[in-house]
């Protein structure tokens, strides 16, 4: 069979338009290298390959690195963007973070597997001695930049300690509800309660269950601007990519009933339990919206929602057999840690308060696995629709 082969310069009209600016350059050059490929049929733009990682370093140090390179020729965007070009090779570069957690994100475009894996794998190695060793999932913002469009950013999350049962009276054993939920075929679980009892770290460790069930870190879509929501792009893309979750955090604005005029649910119960199915994702909501009916019911209703869990402070009870826990293997900060909570004076605490007590009582030392976790309290009222 003859290869097929490209039509020759002449007998094509291309032109690209482009905004150049700081955020946008490296992506006005790839398009103008694409159209140019097609034109002469130039192989570079056979092959992608995406290479993840996150290091101990500075981000604009380890650019200023990557950008001393004797094997590529650099273009510096900007301080944590630089472009590269050799032969049959293009590349984007992205350094984000701190110092002390810098995200790596490299993207080639070049033209056999071997020369694109080959590249990806020399500049991985050459960091290898400052990479995290314990990621846990792969969190993939969403959000709005400052002229209305759908930015994005990821960081490379890392795995926490195991959660206490004592900080969720309300599920008993947390990893067998974890594993329940991953197991069901339901999608939707919602999370509601005030701030301090322990969403947010519910959420990282169910994350971190399905990094572990698909032996990698999961990708995660996520976002709290309800005006990426609006628009159905960020859920074309839930349904389309790799994305294994979506969490919504602090999204009071959408969980809300329909009848008062939400309008962005509707996209949510689509994918859910509708025509655009999830196909097995994941999708977590937290909310401090204070009352439970204020959620729509068509969002938590059998088939569609695992659970509806409404978080509380612990009763001062609870709160003790916490506190317990966390000072097992050091008894010396039980006391201080009970002056700072004062618990004579109080009806309930939130686990934040929990943790940050035995966290400040006495000198600071390294944490018992799961000393970072605290989540939230029992109450007759809790508990709304485990299917």
């Amino acid at each position: 069979m003859d290869t097929p082969r490209f039509p020759p310069t002449a007998g094509l009209n291309l032109s690209t338009h482009v905004q150049l600016t700081e955020h946008s350059y490296e992506r006005a050059m790839l398009n103008n290298l694409l159209a140019n490929a097609v034109a002469t049929g130039d192989p570079t733009f056979r092959v992608f390959r995406l290479g993840q990682m996150t290091l101990r370093m500075d981000p604009p140090l380890l650019i200023d690195r990557l950008a001393l390179r004797p094997d590529w020729a650099s273009l510096r965007v900007n301080s944590h963007t630089l472009t590269v070009r050799a032969t049959h090779l293009y590349g984007i570069i992205e350094a984000t973070g701190a110092p002390d957690k810098c995200s790596l994100s490299i993207q080639l475009w070049t033209d056999t597997v071997e020369r694109g894996e080959a590249t990806i794998e020399g500049i991985l190695a050459e960091f290898r001695h400052l990479e995290f060793r314990d990621i846990s999932f792969s969190l993939n913002w969403r959000f709005l930049d400052g002229k209305g469009h759908i930015a994005r950013a990821s960081t490379e999350e890392r795995a926490s300690g195991e959660l206490l049962n004592q900080a969720y009276p309300l599920l008993g054993e947390v990893n067998t509800f974890i594993d329940q939920y991953l197991e069901a075929p339901e999608t939707v679980l919602v999370l509601q309660g005030s701030p301090g009892t322990g969403k947010t770290r519910l959420i990282r460790a169910i994350l971190a269950a399905i990094s572990t069930r698909v032996g990698d870190a999961a990708d995660v879509l996520y976002t709290g601007d309800s005006a990426v929501l609006e628009s159905d792009e960020v859920f074309l893309e839930f349904i389309t990519d790799s994305h294994r979750a979506f969490v919504v955090e602090d999204a009071d604005h959408l969980l809300k009933p329909r009848s008062g005029g939400n309008q962005t649910l509707h996209r949510f119960l689509n994918i859910a339990d509708g025509i655009a199915s999830a196909h097995g994702k994941k999708i977590i909501f937290s909310t401090n919206l204070p009352n439970i009916h204020d959620i729509d019911e068509a969002l938590v209703r059998p088939g569609r929602c695992f659970a509806h869990l409404y978080l509380e402070e612990l009763q001062v009870a609870d709160a003790m057999e916490l506190l317990a826990r966390l000072c097992r293997d050091t008894p010396e900060r039980h006391a201080g840690a009970l002056a700072h909570l004062n618990v004579s004076a109080r009806k309930s605490l939130s686990v934040a308060e929990v943790y940050a007590a035995h966290r400040n009582a006495g000198p600071q030392r390294t944490r018992p696995a799961g000393a970072r976790f605290g989540v939230a309290r029992r109450s007759q009222r809790v508990a709304i629709g485990f299917n």
